[in-house]
């Protein structure tokens, strides 16, 4: 069975810490992988692969738009400009709750923009109903384009 992996893409170790304590104790099974930067990340998803690659691509991608060195939506941009990444939803996990940076997130491509409560119960409350709706939305996106059995 291949697991679903989760990517999250956040310059604070501990925002990532708490993403992989949250998906173990709410038993969602999957694969966690952490970057800390938007390099990191182009290096992971997108160095070293022909562009149209999608195997051992993330299921889904949470992104905090406020990085070190590379602004994270200008990764989402770069993302979605290359077919092996295009098609992966891409969620925007942002401690702002500013309609602006909504809307610029959009237009970058984000799938979704998802508020980060500063509460860590609320975090992580946000965090589960995120990845379970996008997940589910996966896997039904992917039944969806399966052939039909004869």
């Amino acid at each position: 069975m291949n697991l679903p992996t989760i990517l999250m893409i956040d310059a604070s170790a501990e925002a990532i810490e708490l993403a992989r304590f949250t998906l173990w104790r709410n038993k969602i099974e999957c694969a966690f992988r952490g970057c800390d930067s938007a390099e990191t990340a182009m290096r992971s998803l997108v160095n070293g692969r022909r562009r149209s690659d999608t195997q051992d691509m993330p299921s889904m991608i949470l992104i905090d738009p406020h990085l070190p060195m590379m602004d994270g939506l200008e990764l989402v941009r770069m993302l979605r400009l290359n077919p092996a990444t295009a098609a992966v939803p891409i969620i925007v996990f942002s401690s702002s709750s500013e309609a602006s940076d909504r809307q610029r997130a959009e237009l970058a491509g984000a799938s979704a923009y998802v508020v980060k409560p500063v509460d860590a119960a609320d975090y992580a409350g946000t965090l589960v109903r995120t990845i379970r709706d996008w997940l589910a939305h996966s896997t039904a996106m992917a039944a969806a384009s399966m052939p039909a059995a004869a």
